[in-house]
């Protein structure tokens, strides 16, 4: 017994039973890499779109931080890729955008020593004293020692592993 090829006849049927909203939202996920060629495809993915709201998935908060200043820019480059598409509210959320099957396991925080930790708290002090609003230069701060612990250090080398 031969079975049908329903790969014409299920596509008909998306195409026939999906709203707008699903179908630019496959389009968009379809051509990310094209509309947002580098690091920002690779950090982030269209999660969803309806009543206007595409929501974009990012891998942290750091990535969510840094887009929002780029929302312009994420707008000017959909459009350019759909003409069609109407004007749209933009909205991140951290979720996780990468399968361990594409790019390995997660990496696992590797314990400071209190020696190395002081050192990064000393830079991070350094990176925040530029700043001369006491309320902002705490959050500096603190924004400074999160990087730096990630290891996503603001353009520092990483530290050495030796103690």
């Amino acid at each position: 017994m031969a079975f049908t090829d329903l790969g014409s006849m299920t596509r008909t049927l998306a195409l026939q039973w999906a709203s707008k909203d699903d179908l630019f939202l496959a389009a968009l996920r379809r051509d990310w890499k094209r509309c947002f060629p580098g690091p920002v495809s690779d950090h982030s993915r269209p999660w969803s779109y309806s009543r206007n709201i595409l929501v974009i998935a990012v891998d942290s908060p750091l990535h969510r931080k840094e887009f929002s200043f780029l929302e312009p820019q994420f707008r000017q480059a959909i459009q350019r890729l759909f003409p069609e598409a109407p004007e749209m509210t933009i909205r991140f959320r951290v979720q996780r955008t990468r399968s361990e099957k594409e790019f390995g396991p997660r990496r696992v925080p590797i314990p400071l020593s209190g020696n190395r930790l002081e050192k990064i708290e000393e830079k991070a002090r350094k990176i925040a004293e530029n700043i001369s609003d006491p309320n902002r230069r705490e959050a500096a701060y603190r924004f400074a020692l999160v990087c730096l612990i990630r290891g996503e250090a603001l353009g520092f080398p990483r530290e050495s592993s030796s103690p």
